[in-house]
């Protein structure tokens, strides 16, 4: 298994060698909040280097994760997907023809729907409270969205309703046991209350250096993540395996998996 996964790991490194574009329009960003009279609450130019740099980083795990789903899942052009708070950009390189249904809690931005294909289709949800039926799906797909969604009963919710839609899941997250926080790009700061943080993570994090974040801006951006324990974790998914991807030893994320039955 592991020549195989080295394998898949290795065409995604391929066909991924040209630098991801930015996570979203920063220039769009800037001119809707001029037209609303308001002022950004960060630094453009900051924010778009953070993202790259957090980019680069992520996409050396996230490869060989893809390779591992692929691997374990094998989609066919029959396979239904839900990606569950993902983008069209995430699956521009994966070798899959299977239609794949996005669904995000915002409207898909202009930039983010060049990169949709034929076999994609997305759908403004809620991903606490999914439109579509009981295992309507053969699998469900996230990828480090569950720590957004903002409280513990919000990631009940989030569980539930992937396990209930879902035939089989893939579903990932950071782990808060690691002691770097990966949105902030800062050491231990995630493991201390959130007053301190909101103190320390403008001159502490790279996050806080390169985008400068406003006041509101720390505050929404700490009332939407909510990093998960391994025991936590697994008391969302526990009719899953949950896998521990490690660095240097230590947990860096989980990912709850279901195979598909035969």
């Amino acid at each position: 298994m592991e020549s195989q996964l080295e394998q898949m790991t290795a065409g995604l490194k391929a066909q991924m060698k040209t630098p991801p574009p930015a996570p979203f329009s920063l220039k769009a960003a800037a001119v809707a909040s001029e037209q609303a009279g308001r002022r950004l609450p960060w630094s453009p130019g900051g924010l778009r280097r953070h993202h790259e740099i957090i980019a680069r980083i992520s996409r050396i795990f996230r490869q060989r994760r893809t390779a591992e789903f692929l691997h374990r899942f094998n989609p066919t052009r029959q396979t239904q997907i839900l990606d569950v708070g993902g983008l069209p950009r995430f699956w521009r390189n994966v070798p899959i023809k299977s239609p794949v249904t996005i669904i995000n809690l915002g409207p898909l931005a202009p930039h983010e729907a060049d990169f949709l294909t034929a076999n994609q289709t997305f759908v403004q949800a809620d991903a606490t409270k999914l439109p579509f039926a009981d295992k309507s799906f053969d699998v469900v797909f996230s990828n480090s969205v569950i720590e957004h969604v903002g409280s513990w009963e919000k990631q009940i919710a989030f569980a539930r309703e992937c396990q209930r839609v879902g035939k089989s899941w893939w579903i990932q997250t950071p782990a808060r046991e690691f002691p770097v926080e990966p949105h902030y790009a800062a050491l231990f700061l995630h493991w201390l209350p959130k007053r301190a943080q909101k103190k320390l993570l403008r001159h502490f994090s790279l996050w806080g250096w390169l985008a400068r974040p406003s006041p509101d801006a720390l505050d929404a951006s700490l009332a939407e993540l909510r990093l998960l324990k391994s025991k936590e974790f697994k008391s969302l998914f526990p009719d899953s395996q949950v896998k521990t991807e490690r660095l240097f030893g230590l947990p860096k994320s989980y990912v709850a998996v279901k195979p598909p039955t035969l």
